[in-house]
């Protein structure tokens, strides 16, 4: 009876802490050599983009951020500069 009860506490420690490695993991990915605070700092302070995430697109960076009315937003990046990338569509 006992053994029952003690192993949902025990089942309940584990999966908190493969999900509290997994944040941790996410923390020391690198996107085209760059870690991803260090993207995110650099979208801020040099293109004023405060990026919710950030993830490799192609030779590309893909950034989820928000305007300024909160809806959601999603910019495509150079892997180098940083820049927005154009969209190839001609005006």
């Amino acid at each position: 009876m006992f053994r029952n009860i003690s192993v949902v506490p025990v089942a309940l420690v584990l999966l908190s802490s493969v999900a509290i490695g997994s944040e941790n993991a996410s923390d020391d990915y690198d996107i085209h050599g760059r870690s991803i605070p260090s993207i995110t700092a650099d979208l801020a302070e040099y293109s004023g983009i405060d990026a919710n995430r950030v993830e490799a697109w192609g030779d590309n960076i893909v950034v989820h951020t928000q305007d300024q009315n909160g809806a959601n937003l999603t910019v495509l990046v150079d892997k180098n500069t940083l820049r927005p990338v154009a969209d190839g569509s001609s005006s």
